[in-house]
C-alpha cells in the first residue's frame, strides 16, 4: 500500500464548499484509478483559513504513476 499526501489551505468562508468538492467531486473520480484503494480529507480549521490534508491510497507505484503522470515526487494534486 502506498499513501500520498497533499496539502492546501482556503478562507474559512469558502472551507465547507472547497471539503464538499474534494469529497463529491475529487475522490469519486479517482476511483476510476486502477490500484486506487480510497483516501481520507481532513480538516483543520484556523482563525481565517482551513487547512486541509488528502491522503490517498494506491496498491502500487504504477497506480500513482495513472494519478501523477511519471514524476512521482512532484508537488501539487
Amino acid at each position: 500500500m502506498i499513501a500520498r499526501h497533499w496539502r492546501g489551505w482556503t478562507k474559512l468562508g469558502d472551507a465547507e464548499s472547497y471539503e464538499r468538492l474534494l469529497k463529491e467531486t475529487v475522490l469519486p473520480q479517482l476511483k476510476r484509478i486502477s490500484g486506487y484503494r480510497g483516501g481520507y480529507v481532513l480538516r483543520h480549521d484556523g482563525d481565517q483559513e482551513s487547512e486541509f490534508v488528502v491522503i490517498n491510497l494506491f496498491d502500487s507505484l504504477d497506480a500513482v504513476r495513472a494519478f501523477a503522470g511519471e514524476n512521482l515526487h512532484r508537488r501539487g494534486f
